[in-house]
């Protein structure tokens, strides 16, 4: 329950203010339906958390006068707290157990600040996910440093998700005021939160894994698994029969898609987070529908797989030029797993679109000494330069689309993303809707788990906008988006300056085309980035076409196409 003796509440109905600079903390002993509510318009059309009691589930309370937690249902579930002073600077502490049978599972903290705008300020935020680098099964502490104008009113946010089979409770959490330095217990002594020690997966030892089409490819890539189940399989081809030269003397064969969707997947192999694949492709293009589609997938269980690395040819690349290209990908994830490759890809009858080879390179080896083929692979197509989007000044629009160079000017590196799926990039011939203009063709998508990317970095001012188009076709309550507007902070923590949350429970919720726009609520001009975070169902389409970001009082058109 909350502490009454470190500090003041008043109480009104489920609104509780903190009247003086002393620690808050809180249990869910009692009271939790008063204190905490759904009804906001953040949590609004999502499920509810509920009340638990450790006498029911297999975790041992972390603490004698302990016996209730909160814990989410297996879809996107919500709750907000009562309101309470906080000040920036300020550290939310929340003690959290997570046994992960998936990774679906997941939990997001939301610090928020009543505005004298009306609107919410996300002043510090936090994810627990199995996917995260240093993620361990059992207790956990999720510490958030809060940002925000000095003292301000605002309340915490819980979203998450316990896929049927795992533990995803709260415990408890604690806020404490900069400087600080009194005892902020939340029970008498402390809590007892003893995780195993985790074990490291071995890296795999094996150099590296090479294939050229010479032999074996009707047992190599026969796997029905994940994207494939329901194209036409790409043919075998010899290189006597195109009008081109094999990239290698040891090179006679290769497979080329259809002018349909065409889709083939390799048998599983051992593959390592930060090792590299590498696909060696012709495509000589006389149709805008020609492409190639590369996807890495990670086996999850029996009947999930996880995209860990995508990339995309096709000539609307604005760098795109005929001949070879060596298609470069960086797996991402976390340590070592068994995983596969898929194919997808289409030729017009005047195209040649082929594959020639691959290799997959484990971080602990090296391009020299990972060869296909005893001679230099040779390739005489030249590489085009790449460039960045411009940074902007905050006063002009800024628009993307993901017709080019999306490897480059999105990543998931940063720390909000650490762990995560990465989206992947598609192609609308592969799906039965229509673009949202006539010169899109390439999008973006998450995957059956939480995926997260981030953007380029640019220039954002108080009261623009961010405006993200979103097409969901949802058939699970798993299927969301939200959009987090970032600001940098160099040497520290980046804030979100505004965010936007898209799920099918909402009301406002839209089958087909919405945009969802994200306001603006720092202070002054800041270097900014959009962070993507979603997920979907295998039989829904979740997809993001383009964004733009509009100054205010901007008399720009800001037209994307």
């Amino acid at each position: 329950m909350v502490d009454y003796i470190k500090c003041c509440f008043v109480l009104l109905f489920a609104i509780s203010a903190v009247l003086c600079e002393n620690c808050v903390t809180y249990d869910f002993g009692g009271n939790f339906y008063r204190t905490f509510n759904n009804g906001n318009p953040m949590c609004e059309g999502m499920a509810s958390w509920s009340v638990g009691n450790y006498s029911s589930i297999h975790v041992p309370s972390p603490h004698q006068d302990s016996d209730q937690f909160i814990t989410p249902s297996n879809v996107l579930s919500c709750m907000s707290s009562y309101g309470f002073e906080m000040q920036a600077s300020g550290t939310l502490e929340v003690n959290v157990y997570m046994e992960s049978t998936t990774q679906q599972d997941q939990l997001v903290v939301l610090v928020n600040e009543f505005s004298t705008s009306n609107k919410n300020v996300v002043t510090g935020t936090a994810i627990l996910t199995p996917l995260s680098n240093n993620y361990v099964n059992g207790w956990q502490s999720v510490k958030i440093k809060l940002y925000g104008t000095d003292v301000f009113n605002g309340y915490i946010t819980f979203l998450g998700v316990a896929s049927p089979g795992s533990t995803v409770i709260i415990d408890s959490f604690r806020y404490i005021p900069p400087k600080y330095d009194d005892d902020c217990h939340i029970y008498d002594g402390e809590l007892v939160t003893e995780n195993p020690t985790p074990t490291p997966e071995p890296i795999p030892t094996k150099d590296c894994l090479s294939y050229d089409f010479e032999s074996g490819y009707d047992e190599l890539f026969k796997s029905d698994r994940g994207f494939c189940t329901s194209f036409t399989k790409w043919t075998l081809g010899s290189y006597s029969s195109l009008p081109i030269d094999p990239p290698s003397a040891f090179s006679q064969q290769f497979i080329s898609p259809k002018p349909d969707i065409s889709c083939v997947s390799s048998v599983a192999f051992d593959a390592v987070t930060d090792g590299i694949v590498e696909v060696n492709v012709y495509m000589e293009s006389a149709a805008e529908s020609d492409q190639i589609t590369v996807l890495v997938n990670k086996i999850e269980d029996e009947d999930h797989d996880v995209v860990t690395g995508s990339t995309l040819l096709t000539p609307l690349h604005d760098d795109y030029v005929d001949g070879w290209h060596t298609l470069t990908i960086t797996l991402i994830g976390h340590g070592s797993y068994k995983g596969y490759i898929s194919f997808l890809g289409l030729a017009s009858e005047e195209s040649v679109v082929v594959i020639d080879s691959f290799r997959y390179i484990p971080p602990s080896s090296s391009s020299e000494a990972c060869k296909i083929y005893e001679d230099d692979f040779a390739t005489t197509t030249p590489v085009p330069e790449t460039t960045l989007a411009p940074v902007g000044s905050g006063q002009e629009c800024i628009t993307y689309n993901f017709e080019s160079d999306f490897e480059n000017t999105f990543d998931t590196s940063n720390v909000l993303c650490n762990g995560y799926s990465s989206w992947h990039l598609g192609n609308y011939y592969s799906l039965g809707i229509g673009s949202i203009d006539d010169d899109s063709k390439t999008f973006i998508s998450p995957n059956t788990t939480s995926s997260c990317i981030s953007s380029f970095v640019f220039r954002m001012m108080p009261g623009g906008t961010v405006e993200v188009n979103v097409f969901m076709e949802s058939v699970s309550d798993l299927d969301y988006v939200i959009v987090l507007a970032k600001k940098r902070v160099p040497g520290g923590v980046d804030t979100v300056a505004g965010f936007q949350l898209y799920y099918a429970n909402n009301s406002n919720f839209v089958k087909g085309w919405n945009v969802l726009k994200v306001s603006i609520t720092d202070f002054t001009i800041f270097n900014g980035y959009i962070t993507l975070i979603g997920s979907t169902d295998e039989s829904s389409i979740v997809l993001i076409d383009s964004f733009r970001y509009i100054p205010p009082n901007t008399t720009e058109d800001c037209q994307i196409y």
